[in-house]
């Protein structure tokens, strides 16, 4: 008896130490997933693929495990890393599903940030009606932390935005009433006043709830985000503002009552070139260019490309204006170098990009295997073994296989679509620094020539050439009218240069000029350069260009036509350092035409053949038809 005592007693103390080490294991694997978590939420800026492969970890196994607050958190991080790469809608499912997982929670303040959240993204998308139902929610839950001062902020924000002003104001109220010492939130509850008293007519309650807005800016450093409200309120007063004086008086208002250090820099950029802009308009170039030197004061290192390069196009605007052609496109030249960097970098958000969904496809099938491996838990403890509930199973994960291929086959569709437009848009970009490069031969060669007078006529229309150039680059399509002035003054530049090699002849179609079609930029100009630098340019006696666009039905017809050497001689009469160089321009334009084609479901034709075969100069002809 006491034998079976003592063993009972091993035992029992046998199983209380195995429970404790059990114990203790789960609450390890809850410290772990815990810091992971701090790990992706430290690394979902800087590097977010590496955020979502560790988020995919934490996802096993807090699903695994029932810790629902962790579930939530990785969801909630997920949406985070959506929303700041620009994916708002796919931020919406991650947040929904974080919200979903901790509704129950009695952690009030994880749902209200969960709230917020959701609340905030239905506004981004313009879902007002739903916007407003999530920031109701949250001020519901009754906290008076931070997070149910933002969603009182939210529902003024939605009740603004449905010009239901008065709520907004007594929105406002609340929180100025409620908060008074959080300088911040006071700064922004004015600016949200000042757009209620704007579009209610009142002017100067609007402009001194403005101005009050910027005296209560704090004096450390606040984001984008915060500042939006305020700037958001400058715009309504500009828009109502009848005068570009008091626009400007506005605007410098801003910048003295706001200290600098308080503002990110893109920010400050952003009003100086607003300010510079409107100078511009009252022809006041001197003042515009002080405020052009302000923004190049507080560009740092880290400013965006994107906002680099409006500070350049607009000091070569006001260069040219001032006829500074030497300094204009030297900010030209910079222009460029920083579009170039932002073409780079939109490749780089395009490959980070197809990393997170293809990380976050993972999550999304993890999530699957673990629904699956409970599913497997139960049928395997009850013992289902029935015929119906085994088809049952098969047909799911059929379904589940099949949509799993779908949405693979989408993604790949849409990664490779994603791609041939950023090859399509690296093909256009291409064609600037072709062109670039033979435009400044030319003036390389008159003043060689010392024909100064030539030289500054032609520097001229080449920096109008160049405006044209530079802004039809950003664009996908532009109208036929705007690629046929292009051409235009093209050709009277090439002219000028070898005016004694060729005469031209450039008929448009009076029926084209009403039309509203839009083409591909810097579709023609190749063709025509092609004409006169490899054909019309080695002919002994003087040549002749014919460029005739007209519509034929549905089509528009191009005919570049030249009496030059031919194509076959030109490549014969290249030097050494010529045929080692690689022709870009029509190869570009016929990989451009291809992905046109197939991305649009276009149908541009283009033919290009010998003039006579029985004349010493056989001449090219190219015909290109562009579809209507």
């Amino acid at each position: 008896m006491q034998i079976k005592i003592y063993i009972i007693g091993i035992f029992f103390i046998f199983c209380c130490i195995n429970t404790q080490a059990q114990r203790k294991k789960l609450s390890f694997q809850s410290a772990s997933m815990e810091e992971k978590l701090e790990e992706a939420r430290t690394l979902k800026t800087t590097n977010p693929t590496k955020a979502i492969e560790i988020l995919e970890g934490v996802f096993g196994q807090a699903k695994r495990r029932k810790k629902t607050d962790l579930e939530s958190e990785a969801y909630y991080l997920l949406g985070e890393i959506y929303e700041q790469i620009g994916q708002k809608e796919l931020a919406l499912q991650r947040y929904e599903s974080a919200y979903q997982v901790s509704k129950d929670s009695k952690d009030f303040g994880l749902v209200t940030i969960r709230l917020l959240a959701l609340g905030d993204i239905h506004k981004e998308l313009n879902n007002l009606d739903k916007a407003k139902i999530y920031f109701q929610k949250c001020v519901d839950y009754g906290t008076s932390d931070v997070t149910a001062v933002r969603c009182r902020e939210g529902l003024a924000d939605v009740a603004i935005a449905s010009r239901d002003f008065n709520e907004g104001l007594r929105q406002n109220d609340y929180i100025r009433v409620r908060y008074p010492s959080d300088s911040l939130f006071q700064s922004r509850n004015m600016a949200r006043n000042s757009v209620i008293y704007s579009n209610q007519g009142q002017s100067k309650e609007a402009k001194e709830s403005y101005y009050n807005s910027l005296q209560n800016i704090p004096q450390q450093q606040i984001s984008k985000e915060d500042f939006r409200p305020i700037q958001s309120a400058k715009n309504t007063l500009n828009e109502r503002s009848n005068t570009i004086e008091e626009r400007i008086e506005l605007n410098l208002t801003t910048l003295d009552n706001v200290p600098i250090k308080s503002l990110p820099e893109e920010v400050v950029v952003e009003e100086n070139l607003q300010l510079a802009e409107l100078y511009v308009e009252q022809d006041n170039l001197e003042e515009a260019e002080k405020q052009l030197a302000a923004a190049y004061k507080v560009i740092k290192p880290t400013t965006s490309a994107e906002k680099k390069s409006e500070v350049y196009k607009k000091t070569a605007e006001i260069k040219e204006k001032k006829g500074d052609y030497k300094a204009a496109e030297a900010a030209y030249a910079q222009y460029v170098k920083e579009k170039d960097k932002i073409i780079e970098a939109k490749k780089t958000e395009l490959t980070q990009l197809i990393a997170i969904l293809k990380g976050q496809k993972k999550i999304d099938l993890l999530a699957k295997d673990v629904e699956l491996e409970e599913k497997d838990a139960i049928l395997l403890k009850n013992q289902l073994s029935t015929q119906k509930i085994i088809i049952g199973l098969l047909s799911l994960l059929l379904a589940m296989a099949l949509g799993a291929f779908y949405f693979i086959f989408k993604n790949v569709k849409a990664k490779r679509q994603a791609n041939q437009l950023l090859l399509l848009k690296s093909l256009r970009t291409q064609m600037n620094p072709h062109f670039i490069f033979n435009a400044l031969n030319s003036i390389n060669n008159f003043i060689s020539k010392n024909d100064e007078r030539s030289a500054n006529k032609f520097l001229t229309d080449f920096s109008r050439l160049m405006r044209l150039v530079l802004d039809h680059s950003q664009k996908d399509f532009i109208t036929l009218d705007e690629e046929l002035n292009l051409i235009d003054l093209y050709l009277k530049l090439e002219h000028l240069r070898f005016r004694d090699k060729f005469d031209f002849e450039f008929y448009k179609d009076p029926a084209l000029q009403a039309a509203d079609i839009q083409i591909p930029p810097m579709l023609i100009q190749p063709f025509i350069e092609n004409a006169i630098w490899h054909g019309l340019r080695y002919k002994s006696d003087k040549g002749k260009l014919l460029v005739h666009i007209k519509k034929e039905h549905e089509t528009i017809l191009v005919a570049v036509q030249d009496n030059g050497i031919g194509r076959e001689k030109s490549k014969a009469l290249k030097t050494d350092n010529q045929k080692n160089y690689k022709s870009e321009g029509l190869k570009n334009v016929n990989k451009r035409l291809a992905l046109i084609n197939k991305i649009y479901d276009k149908n541009y034709q283009l033919h290009i053949t010998d003039v006579s075969t029985e004349e010493q100069d056989v001449g090219t002809l190219v015909h290109l038809k562009i579809p209507i």
